[in-house]
């Protein structure tokens, strides 16, 4: 007698904030089929989303100085939920610190390849396994 074997769930990965400058790394690896990605306009409006219990955030910052701090303030309520990356448009050393300092799990930027993107990815999917 055969048995059926249930498709693997893949890690979810939920995404925040604006994909302009996120998109082309993140779109390589949704098509990569190893994370099931769902994607939150802004952090004002996660709640829903938080439902589906991701495996991993990433909380993107938008490149004014003003709206980055505020996407900061959400990092310790988003920490409570999954680990939490943070990825910027730019390589901002500021702003990079200020995102290891709130508990940030890492930092990538659109600059990041997308193996050591996936690598990050991986790392904090498998830190919410350790935890649980």
């Amino acid at each position: 007698m055969a048995t059926e074997m249930k498709p693997k769930k893949l890690p979810g990965v939920l995404v925040v904030g604006s994909l302009a400058i996120t998109e082309p790394v993140l779109r390589q690896l949704e098509q990569s089929g190893r994370y099931e990605f769902s994607y939150a306009p802004s952090v004002q409006r996660i709640e829903s989303f938080l439902l589906t219990k991701p495996g991993v955030i990433v909380l993107h910052l938008p490149p004014e100085r003003e709206k980055a701090e505020e996407a900061f303030s959400y990092l310790t309520l988003l920490r409570k939920h999954a680990a939490v990356v943070v990825m910027s448009s730019t390589p901002d050393m500021r702003l990079y610190l200020s995102a290891m300092t709130l508990g940030a799990f890492d930092y990538l930027t659109s600059y990041t390849p997308v193996e050591e993107a996936g690598r990050v990815l991986d790392n904090a999917v498998a830190r919410r396994r350790w935890a649980a």
